[in-house]
């Protein structure tokens, strides 16, 4: 008995440690990306309304080019696929990447940009943080941006937040997922809306995520060109391969293989329990 235990019981906490071992990363953000269906609507309101700086077009291997906005350290990276389905819905019903939240320091300037193109009086509301205010704003596409200014003593490029929101179909293995094989620190849940509210930080970026508002809801994951919207986030890292091996290890589905992405990074996909998209990538080095 003792001999069959004994590598049972080296093997715990060998895959214990794998299991929740941190993935080491070169910047305090994630980077989210965009699919959008005309790229000059999607900048008069990512440079015009938001007011987010915008980078040097990023020229792609498949000869497309991607437009970037600075929000802190996270880079928000845009490319058209005009012909990409769009997909319908609120933020609860349907699953998958549903909602980005960016915070600034006064939402006044962002507001009235927003009224004098033409934009609907947003829903608003108080933040959590004593002091915040919140406004929903929707993109071109629709997509979902939850808009917080923080108060006037918290400075908000030294907090360099975004967060990633998700509506899932399976809250424990969302938890499983993000806890134990990516290995992110859970916070305290939080009750909003009839739902309680799971949050994992990645750094400065805050995962949340959330039951959705039915059963049998449609299921908007999958390959990031297949549709338009919020489609992935990406990890960046100093060493994809020895990453991938570690995500292996934990038991990731892996659905795009580590390759060259060009002259520009190696990369390399995985899919969370509802088919959510997330990349891992490493800068390759300039001569």
């Amino acid at each position: 008995m003792r001999t069959r235990l004994l590598p049972l019981l080296l093997a715990i906490p060998l895959m214990t440690n794998a299991e929740n071992a941190p993935i080491a990363t070169t910047k305090p953000t994630l980077d989210v990306g965009i699919i959008v269906s005309d790229m000059d609507q999607a900048k008069a309101f990512y440079r015009g309304v938001l007011g987010l700086k915008e980078t040097a077009p990023l020229p792609m291997p498949d000869g497309t080019s991607m437009i970037r906005y600075l929000s802190g350290t996270a880079t928000i990276k845009l490319r058209a696929f005009p012909k990409a389905p769009k997909y319908p819905g609120g933020i609860r019903t349907a699953v998958g990447f549903r909602l980005l939240t960016l915070y600034f320091s006064d939402l006044g300037p962002i507001l009235q940009r927003w009224a004098a193109a033409g934009g609907a009086e947003p829903r608003r509301s108080t933040g959590l943080t004593k002091g915040s205010q919140v406004a929903f704003l929707a993109d071109p596409d629709g997509n979902q941006f939850e808009l917080v200014g923080m108060p006037p003593d918290i400075d908000v490029a030294g907090l360099d937040k975004i967060a990633v929101g998700l509506t899932v179909s399976n809250v424990e293995r969302s938890r499983e997922f993000y806890g134990k094989v990516l290995g992110l620190s859970e916070d305290e849940p939080v009750a909003l809306s009839g739902a309680k509210e799971y949050r994992f930080m990645a750094g400065k970026t805050q995962i949340k995520f959330w039951p959705g508002s039915g059963d049998n809801l449609p299921s908007h994951t999958g390959n990031i060109t297949d549709a338009l919207g919020f489609r992935y986030f990406t990890f960046m890292v100093n060493d994809l391969d020895a990453t991938a091996a570690r995500l292996k290890s934990a038991g990731a589905k892996i659905v795009l293989e580590p390759r060259d992405f060009g002259a520009i990074a190696r990369i390399m996909m995985v899919s969370d329990p509802d088919g959510n998209w997330i990349e891992f990538a490493s800068v390759k080095p300039r001569p």
